[in-house]
């Protein structure tokens, strides 16, 4: 137990690394524009995640554990020695460098009650969002349900492809132009804390192949939209907010809380069922967390720009 633990951790910090500076480093490519930077690479995370999961599909349910392994990490160490061999700094534009004085007068934005809202909603919804990737086979295998951990690796496998084509979709012009990338990041929270409230209860695959799909869709327009809305509702209820510069610390802060609840969440989550109250709570509970914290990004995105005004954010 202790291993396994050791192994999390570890590998959590070093995930964690991992997305923050080849974000860094994808965005020193885009004139530093880390919103942008963000959304192409949760976008192709997905794709990732479904020649993972792909793996783990075909190799797991055969008892081969050990060729699963292999494989992920031949591809993992192929990706990242290819990564590692082309990075180099960009010679048209700085690396991400405070000014002195933006070091004396640090931009951290999230000034009045509407921009507040937003992360303390944002944080809700981060301490649960990851409950139902992290126990979907472990919900969907377990009693009383007890399918076959075939069923279970399909359905996380198309929970992964409905993420990334929608990932792609909630990038796209015609999408941001009539909806807007913070309305739909505000949809998308609430209709995955939605879709938690029944799979604890009835956890057959009939309810919750549906639910992982919207789920999935949803988880997509999440990550590719997260750090995109940070930045624009750092500056609600500002009178002109292009005039005052990037929100990098208030935005930088806020993505820390809420990892540090995300994971959080996850340990919560394990520790109900783990006293034994099962899925049923854990999953409960966490998704009324989740819509709750829809619920508050949406006052505070009417409260700082008006319900109007959709096309701006």
């Amino acid at each position: 137990m202790g291993e396994v633990i050791l192994r999390g951790a570890a590998q959590g910090f070093a995930l964690g690394t991992l997305v923050t500076v080849s974000t860094l480093c994808t965005a020193s490519h885009y004139k530093n524009n880390i919103a942008l930077a963000s959304t192409i690479s949760s976008s192709a995370a997905f794709l990732g995640a479904v020649v993972y999961t792909g793996i783990a599909y075909g190799f797991l349910p055969k008892s081969q554990p050990d060729m699963a392994y292999l494989a992920s990490f031949g591809i993992t160490a192929g990706t990242l020695g290819i990564s590692g061999w082309l990075i180099k700094q960009n010679r048209f534009y700085s690396r991400l460098r405070m000014s002195p004085q933006a070091q004396r007068q640090p931009t951290y934005g999230f000034k009045t009650t509407s921009s507040l809202l937003f992360p303390l909603g944002f944080c809700l919804t981060f301490s649960g969002i990851f409950i139902w990737p992290a126990y979907m086979i472990l919900l969907i295998v377990s009693p009383p349900a007890q399918a076959p951990v075939s069923i279970a690796y399909q359905q996380a496998l198309l929970m992964h492809a409905f993420g990334f084509l929608s990932a792609a979709f909630s990038c796209s012009p015609w999408l941001r132009s009539r909806l807007g990338p913070v309305n739909t990041f505000i949809s998308a929270s609430g209709i995955a804390g939605a879709c938690y409230l029944t799979p604890g209860w009835m956890p057959w695959s009939i309810i919750t192949l549906p639910l992982s799909l919207v789920y999935g869709a949803c988880l997509g327009a999440i990550l590719s939209l997260y750090i995109k809305v940070l930045y624009t509702a750092a500056w609600f209820g500002h009178p002109e907010p292009r005039t005052r510069g990037a929100p990098h610390l208030g935005v930088g802060i806020v993505l820390a809380v809420s990892g540090t609840l995300a994971a959080c969440g996850v340990l919560g989550a394990a520790a109900m069922v783990d006293a034994g109250l099962g899925f049923r709570w854990g999953m409960s509970g966490s998704g009324g967390v989740v819509v709750l914290g829809a619920v508050v990004m949406g006052v505070g995105r009417v409260v700082g720009v008006g319900r109007g005004v959709i096309r701006v954010v």
